[in-house]
């Protein structure tokens, strides 16, 4: 996954490869 975009509790979290 790179740069997944995900939404939770209305705040954007922003995953990358190697990064929580």
């Amino acid at each position: 996954f790179q740069g997944i975009g995900i939404r939770i509790e209305d705040e954007v979290l922003i995953t990358e490869t190697g990064h929580e």
